[in-house]
């Protein structure tokens, strides 16, 4: 059955540090959840802040086909 989904940022959420080792170890973390990072990394001062999403393929509801989106077969695996 072919379904159209789209993304959708589902949680958001931001790693900050004053190290920038310690910032990676924080994102790797949270890429290994699920996130993915949204955006570039920011150096504000002394501190590094990264902001990350976590993103879920959902069903979009038309009542009329879309052209605009093309739909997806099989299993969606996130």
């Amino acid at each position: 059955m072919n379904v159209p989904v789209q993304p959708t940022v589902v949680e958001y959420k931001v790693c900050m540090s004053l190290n920038p080792a310690a910032l990676a170890e924080d994102v790797n973390r949270e890429l290994s959840k699920g996130f993915t990072v949204h955006g570039p990394l920011v150096m504000n001062g002394t501190s590094y802040v990264q902001p990350l999403v976590r993103v879920e393929l959902r069903a979009v509801k038309m009542p009329e086909q879309d052209a605009g989106i093309v739909p997806v077969q099989g299993r969606v695996i996130c």
